[in-house]
């Protein structure tokens, strides 16, 4: 985790408390991680994601402390479980679609759209809600200001209206308005770093894909929020 931000790696008690902090180990892990980025952020390289963190302590904004920490925190909390839903979601798709792998092996011109495609196919982040901010009515049904309203993006990213066979991880689909990484003023902060997170895996699997035989289904964790692998069961030949 540490490395993926270009931080020194010299207190090794951050990854641990990232470790807690994610796996909910106890109710202080949340503290803990926050008490040790904001040594980080103060002392990252200007050319770093941290250090691009720490700068907002400066006007316009004038960050406190404590919300450059938090800030930092997001940026993990946000950052890393999703690339992992996602790297792990490529594989699965890849492996069930191997006449599509084989096509991008031979054909890298396909790696931008299989990145796009695979994102539609994963979804890794399946919902969100949100509070409305003035009253609206959207096909007929009226909602207030004030209301609560959940965003399918993992029903959107899968209506038949708008994708033919959504089913299918197709790695030609184009165009593709996906919604995996939201939209308007609430996009995404690190799709670009996500994306090229993806074609970063997807460029040497692909051809790896070939010599790979899924042994058994895929095991989901069952969370509302994300589309997240427990284990991806194969062998080599």
């Amino acid at each position: 985790m540490a490395q993926a931000l270009s931080l020194s790696t010299r207190d090794s008690r951050l990854q641990d408390a990232y470790d807690q902090f994610a796996n909910g180990a106890d109710d202080n892990a949340g503290t803990e991680l926050l008490s040790r980025l904001l040594p980080l952020v103060h002392s990252a390289p200007s050319s770093t994601l941290f250090g691009a963190i720490r700068r907002m302590a400066d006007a316009p904004l004038f960050l406190n402390d404590e919300e450059l920490a938090r800030l930092a925190r997001l940026f993990l909390e946000a950052g890393v479980s999703t690339i992992q839903n996602a790297v792990s979601g490529a594989a699965a798709a890849l492996l069930q679609h191997p006449t599509q792998a084989l096509a991008l092996s031979k054909s890298p011109y396909l790696l931008d759209n299989a990145t796009e495609e695979v994102f539609r196919w994963v979804t890794p982040i399946t919902c969100f809600s949100r509070t409305c901010s003035e009253r609206f009515v959207l096909r007929g049904v009226e909602i207030d200001r004030g209301e609560r309203v959940v965003l399918m993006f993992l029903s959107a990213n899968y209506d038949s209206q708008v994708f033919s066979n959504p089913g299918t991880c197709d790695l030609y689909r184009s165009p593709n308005p996906h919604m995996a990484f939201g939209s308007g003023h609430h996009t995404c902060l690190g799709m670009h770093l996500a994306r090229r997170a993806l074609r970063a895996f997807l460029t040497p699997f692909a051809p790896l894909s070939g010599h790979l035989t899924q042994l058994e289904p895929v095991s989901y964790h069952a969370t509302p929020l994300e589309s997240s692998i427990a284990s991806l069961i194969v062998s080599c030949r």
